[in-house]
């Protein structure tokens, strides 16, 4: 996504001292944020998607159009940016939902 660790963990409201223990322990992450890794990367995939079915996405970059996105105040979540709504299961589903509008033109 082209972002730096530090922002990826600000972003992602990891904890850096348990992050870092366990990358130097070698462990992996927790369920938590192991599901929210996963739910960006799957972010991630229905960007690319949209964009393909839109037209062509030769050299679109999924991944840094949605790092810089997510991070970006959006007056559909009262100025706050995406990344604000990652912190819960029902605020991931948000950020999907707000994705697929932009999709379909439905976006307020």
């Amino acid at each position: 996504m082209g972002w730096t660790k530090e922002h990826a963990i600000k972003a992602l409201k990891f904890s850096r001292s348990t992050l870092n223990n366990k990358i130097r322990a070698g462990l992996p992450l927790d369920t938590a944020d192991s599901e929210l890794m996963l739910a960006v990367m799957d972010m991630i995939e229905q960007v690319q998607k949209m964009v393909e079915r839109s037209g062509d996405a030769t050299g679109f970059d999924a991944a840094k159009w949605l790092a810089t996105w997510i991070d970006t105040p959006n007056p559909a979540l009262d100025g706050l940016p995406p990344s604000d709504y990652l912190d819960t299961h029902e605020g991931i589903q948000i950020v999907r939902r707000l994705l697929a509008q932009i999709e379909s033109g439905a976006y307020a």
